[in-house]
């Protein structure tokens, strides 16, 4: 085999490889206690009073288990005109544990 030949094989792996896409590793995967106190004295300020208590806070529990089930690159349906499967984007907890702890400032 020449070199040349084997060159083009090596560079040409990475191409067949599936792509996936780099994580930051350092950004939070669950939400963190500090920010799970939080939702839970700021739901019944933000939730209807309607609610009931006990509602309110299995509205918050189902929240919380929504952010820990969450999957990154899972497809999603596709609509009505819409030949392309989508698919879900990144996690959306780094954000909500930003914008918590700006609000515990």
């Amino acid at each position: 085999m020449k070199r040349r030949t084997l060159l083009q094989w090596l560079a040409a792996i990475p191409a067949i490889l599936p792509f996936q896409p780099l994580r930051v590793f350092a950004q939070p995967r669950d939400l963190t206690p500090d920010a799970v106190a939080m939702l839970r004295d700021i739901a019944p300020t933000v939730l209807p009073a309607s609610l009931g208590a006990v509602r309110i806070g299995a509205t918050v529990e189902r929240f919380i288990a929504w952010t820990r089930g969450y999957r990154e690159g899972v497809a999603l349906n596709h609509g009505y005109g819409h030949p392309r499967l989508q698919r879900s984007g990144a996690s959306p907890v780094a954000g909500y544990v930003a914008q918590l702890a700006a609000l515990d400032r």
